[in-house]
């Protein structure tokens, strides 16, 4: 992926992002801030973690690894990532029910977005 790429991936999740909280603004009534608060920060952690995997796959395929340790490299970010994921899914879950269901359409912003972009 190049800057470009990225630039876009951000900019279409927040939009993204914004979307989802104004449907929600109409669908829920109550701890409304929590879900938007959920919806910005798993958006920005989810597009934070895109990045993590676009270096990590550059270092692994940027140097001459053999097959094992190029493995072990990719495994060990891919346990990051997840408990990183899992300790955010963690707090949001401590905070209320709409915080945690805003991360987790947080999280989907990404995927949305590449999905977007590919198409067009």
């Amino acid at each position: 992926m190049n800057e470009y790429n990225n630039k876009k991936i951000f900019i279409i999740s927040f939009i993204i992002a914004v979307l989802f909280s104004i449907i929600a603004s109409f669908i829920i009534k109550e701890d409304l801030y929590g879900f938007v608060k959920g919806v910005m920060f798993g958006s920005a952690f989810a597009v934070l973690k895109v990045k993590m995997i676009e270096l990590n796959v550059k270092k692994i395929l940027g140097k001459r690894y053999n097959f094992d340790s190029a493995y072990r490299s990719g495994m060990v970010s891919y346990y990051v990532r997840l408990m990183i994921s899992l300790l955010i899914l963690f707090v949001a879950i401590q905070m209320s029910k709409n915080t945690f269901i805003g991360v987790l359409f947080g999280f989907i912003t990404p995927k949305l977005a590449i999905i977007l972009i590919s198409i067009f």
